[in-house]
């Protein structure tokens, strides 16, 4: 238990939750790429934004909320219990609160507009504890979601990139995502706690119902039309070519919404004829073609994700054996 507690002083999620929300970070880093030339330089200020907020900063974050919620968490077991108890909850909320002082003074040194994104983190998480999760499962949605697009703008502002049209939709199109996968995320969750008749989690009830349904795919869609406009927006297409981009993405959106499961599968199956396809119109160097094979690939890559993979690894994640009790 020491050697846990201690792993868990340093990163409570692990490595494994860091990498996962590094998109975050490098779609903004990529996009730097596209309008300043000084790689070398932005990419080493990008790995110390990186590291500052990933591995120091945010961390705080998930300790903070932990303490807020390990009574009822040790109640559920499973993979919610965290080496946090009334012994060393002081301990715990010292050194969450230790990590937040000294990233907020590098963060000075390095852009004072990083400092306000610090110090908006630890409202939120707050906010989130104390009033939102109890509050609204919408307000909790939304109070966990919009720390994505923060995290992305630690980039923007460390890097010192203006906002633009572009980098707007950059950032709406990664609030859409996380909002959707937060929401996924909780329904899964929520259908666990209920079957298995565990200590609920605030608004447990509201996301293991079924109308759940009708908030996550509208967002799903929304997501996808503000993603669609960022690639267009990204590779500059003209805006005939861009209406047409438009109309073969909301049909093959309306297909893939009407088709089962098995024809889904069987055109995944077939994804590396789809990659080499991809790769040749790259080659052709043509920005209408480029844009709509990467609007329609991302389309089949998230329907598939929507529809088949993310019940599948949540059942696995729930159900392994691994996360029985103990």
């Amino acid at each position: 238990m020491e050697r846990s507690l201690i792993n868990y002083l340093i990163l409570p999620k692990g490595v494994q939750s860091i990498f996962f929300k590094s998109y975050v970070y490098f779609v903004p880093f990529l996009y730097s790429l596209t309008i300043d030339f000084k790689y070398l330089q932005n990419f080493l200020l990008f790995l110390l934004i990186f590291t500052l907020f990933e591995f120091v900063i945010n961390p705080s974050r998930y300790q903070l909320n932990d303490i807020a919620d390990y009574k009822e968490d040790r109640q559920r077991h499973h993979h919610w219990e965290r080496p946090v108890n009334q012994e060393n909850e002081s301990l715990i909320l010292a050194i969450a609160l230790s990590r937040f002082t000294i990233g907020a003074a590098i963060a000075f040194f390095l852009n004072v507009k990083l400092v306000y994104l610090v110090i908006a983190f630890l409202a939120l998480q707050f906010f989130y504890d104390h009033f939102a999760k109890k509050f609204s499962p919408l307000l909790a949605i939304f109070a966990v979601s919009i720390a994505y697009p923060l995290r992305s703008l630690t980039v923007f502002y460390g890097l010192g990139m203006g906002l633009d049209k572009t980098s707007m939709l950059l950032l709406l199109s990664i609030l859409l995502y996380s909002t959707y996968m937060v929401t996924q995320w909780r329904r899964h969750e929520s259908l666990f706690i209920t079957k298995n008749k565990l200590v609920p989690k605030s608004h447990s009830e509201f996301f293991s119902s079924h109308r759940i349904k009708f908030l996550i795919f509208p967002t799903l869609l929304v997501f996808l039309l503000a993603f669609i406009l960022l690639i267009v927006s990204l590779i500059k297409i003209e805006t005939n070519s861009a209406v047409i981009i438009y109309g073969i993405s909301l049909l093959l959106v309306t297909i893939l919404s009407f088709s089962s499961k098995d024809t889904l599968k069987k055109i995944i199956a077939q994804s590396h004829n789809i990659i080499i396809a991809f790769l040749f119109i790259v080659l052709i160097l043509d920005r209408f073609f480029i844009g709509l094979a990467a609007a329609i690939i991302s389309i089949f890559v998230i329907f598939w994700y929507h529809r088949i993979y993310a019940e599948r690894f949540a059942n696995n994640y729930f159900n392994e054996t691994h996360y029985e009790k103990t």
